[in-house]
């Protein structure tokens, strides 16, 4: 498995993670600690914004991130994926399903509320995003749309390149933060695609089953280290089901595993 290992370099507005790529784990060594006050602070959030805009500019998503977000979590929700990992010499699977209400929120529709757009159920919106009924355009004009919506509608565009790929798994435990935060979840996944962090947070479907899993929130990583004290699973084989047909593709197997 292709993985990275960070290296620390300096750059223009401060020490800043170089990434190196490597075969191996996927290491997380964090640069030099230094804390952030004030202007650092400020010019910290404009080269992640910079950062940001240039990624969206090369690729040509600039007015159509909405829609490549909507696309991805449609096709992605005719799949479910099956994490096995081994905890005290037993084995525990996640399956982890998609469903098209799950979008609205993941997307950080919750907070474009300054805004009047069309108003549908959660389970209708991504196809209403898809017919163009509402787009990219409307969006923009809410308030925190660059700082709350943009980052997660990019973390959702590579979400299933993540999962298909390498990623860290952790459980999650929200109490060993040395920060505050109000999310509810059982597991962090952790990617690096194209140079940026994603995080994403899923916890169980006890509604669907108890044995059911489903993301619950996705963003890019900040100041905010998700990663802190947080105990890693190993993962020792991954698939991907596609629902219509119960086909099975295995995208890894650790090796050695056998179940």
């Amino acid at each position: 498995m292709t993985s990275y290992r960070y290296v620390e370099a300096i750059d223009w507005v401060g020490i800043q993670p170089i990434v190196e790529y490597d075969r191996g784990l996927y290491g997380n060594l964090k640069p030099t600690r230094f804390r952030l006050f004030g202007i650092e602070r400020k010019r910290l959030r404009a080269l992640q914004s910079a950062r940001l805009f240039h990624f969206l500019e090369d690729k040509g998503m600039e007015k159509s991130l909405l829609y490549e977000a909507a696309s991805v979590w449609k096709n992605i929700s005719q799949y479910r994926y099956s994490l096995t990992y081994g905890q005290r010499q037993k084995l525990h699977t996640i399956t982890l399903s998609f469903f098209p209400e799950d979008f609205l929120h993941l997307a950080g529709f919750q907070y474009l509320k300054d805004l009047r757009l069309p108003h549908f159920t959660p389970a209708k919106t991504l196809q209403k995003i898809l017919d163009g009924i509402i787009t990219q355009e409307q969006i923009e004009k809410g308030i925190y749309y660059k700082t709350l919506v943009e980052p997660r509608l990019l973390s959702l565009v590579y979400f299933e390149k993540a999962l298909d790929n390498d990623f860290l798994l952790y459980f999650y435990r929200p109490d060993m933060y040395p920060f505050y935060t109000s999310i509810n979840a059982n597991y962090l996944i952790a990617s690096r695609r194209e140079n940026i962090d994603f995080i994403f947070l899923i916890r169980c479907n006890i509604i669907k089953s108890v044995d059911n899993y489903v993301c619950c929130s996705t963003f890019i990583k900040d100041q905010k280290d998700y990663e802190k004290n947080q105990r890693r699973c190993t993962i020792l084989k991954k698939t991907k089901t596609l629902v219509s047909t119960s086909k099975v593709s295995v995208l890894y197997i650790k090796d050695g595993f056998k179940e």
